[in-house]
């Protein structure tokens, strides 16, 4: 469609200009809260999934994803259409050897089958026409050789709306966004079958990320509120804050399905392997219909083994930090509302169990008093009571209310 032409061509002119490029990489350089973690986590995904010496960065920018690799020994081209990007990704690699082009990511400027890995991050999202791009991608890439780079899930999306109703207007707009582009799992594997390419994995992740990488399963729970974004800020100068984040990115949201989390690293290989991908494929719509069930830890440890007595371990060592027991009560809270079964217990050891339910206990007494009173200031009766000529005056008394209804009516706070 023209507009959507006309939409990435405006996106595409806008890193040409210098003083935006300078801005994205003062942000990147500054490295605050969410964006030190999710820049550490697709970083580290690069590493992992790159293979072979020979390396092409597709919409390199300033080189965030492949400069590492650079610096790690591997032989690197790096292409994007915009020469300012360029510029910084030069001046940030010093005298370490990289080969820049400025170039179209649907037109390499190299020859057939000439990298052992393209990779590519945060440009993807941006494209509706995926799979010509991903054809092309495909031609520079060495039979065997490995194509990875990130997208929005769909599978995330539609299975979040499927149990929060907030997202049930939002359902319609499933492919691109204007901005982001959805794919979903059955698209890539179709997509992979057609041009010959090997479903390595799709990793899930931004389970924690927040700000413009929502985890549309937290809508509605205590972590969409404006006191999870100020957590998550902590990250910059809480070091225990910042690894437990990095653990359930790396070692729970990783494991899962795409379903999990509003980003997947999609990660192929140049082979055709059909029935590999339709294994693939019922593997993980098998765990997420176990999921859908019920989740706990003797369950899921059958499907993902790397979820044994170890990892349970560094879990509860993690909680042994109060600011990671907040972050674990707010992400918790967003199943409270889940269709399926949830084992807390499972998961953590008796004390960091017995806390955090004793915390939603108080959340839901806390709750129901504010809705209680709440629907007592609407009874005309109430407000009566609590008018002095013409004056009301029942908003005055809302906290010593609220202390008398949590004192005799849940004896909350009874020794």
């Amino acid at each position: 469609m023209s507009w959507e032409k006309d939409l990435i061509a405006w996106k595409t002119r806008a890193w040409t200009d210098p003083g935006m490029v300078a801005w994205y990489h003062q942000r990147m350089e500054e490295g605050q809260g969410n964006r030190r973690l999710k820049n550490r986590v697709e970083v580290d995904l690069m590493a992992k999934y790159a293979t072979g010496k020979r390396l092409l960065d597709v919409g390199a920018g300033t080189g965030r994803a492949s400069l590492p690799l650079v610096q790690a020994g591997y032989a690197v081209m790096a292409i994007d259409s915009s020469q300012a990007m360029l510029d910084q990704y030069r001046a940030n690699a010093g005298t370490t050897p990289v080969e820049l082009k400025v170039g179209d990511v649907t037109a390499l400027p190299c020859g057939d089958g000439e990298f052992d890995t393209v990779m590519s991050l945060n440009v993807m999202v941006h494209f509706p026409h995926w799979q010509d791009i991903l054809k092309e991608w495909k031609r520079a890439t060495r039979a065997g050789g490995r194509i990875v780079f990130d997208v929005h899930s769909r599978d995330h999306f539609k299975a979040a709306a499927r149990v929060k109703p907030r997202l049930a207007d939002e359902q319609q707009n499933q492919g691109f966004e204007g901005y982001s582009t959805r794919v979903g799992s059955d698209e890539l594997v179709v997509a992979a079958d057609e041009l010959g390419l090997a479903v390595v994995d799709l990793v899930p992740y931004a389970g924690v990320l927040g700000c413009g990488n929502p985890n549309h399963w937290l809508t509605g729970s205590l972590a969409s509120k404006s006191s999870w974004d100020r957590l998550l800020s902590w990250m910059s100068l809480d070091s225990r804050l910042f690894d437990f984040a990095l653990f359930l990115e790396q070692q729970c949201f990783a494991k899962l399905s795409p379903t999990a989390a509003s980003l997947m690293m999609v990660v192929l290989e140049n082979r055709p392997d059909k029935a590999g991908n339709a294994v693939w494929l019922s593997r993980r719509k098998a765990l997420d219909a176990m999921l859908a069930q019920s989740i706990s830890l003797p369950a899921m440890a059958s499907m993902i083994p790397e979820w044994d007595a170890a990892w349970q371990q560094r879990l509860n060592a993690h909680l042994a930090w109060p600011r990671n027991r907040v972050m674990a009560y707010f992400l918790w809270s967003a199943f409270w509302d889940y269709p399926g079964s949830f084992d807390l217990s499972s998961f953590l050891d008796e004390t960091h169990s017995a806390v955090l339910g004793r915390w939603r206990e108080e959340w839901q007494m806390d709750a129901l008093t504010t809705h209680l009173l709440r629907a007592m200031a609407q009874e005309p009766e109430f407000q009566a009571m609590f008018t002095y000529r013409g004056v009301p005056l029942g908003h005055g008394l809302e906290y010593d209310l609220t202390r008398d209804v949590l004192t005799h009516y849940f004896e909350a706070f009874k020794a």
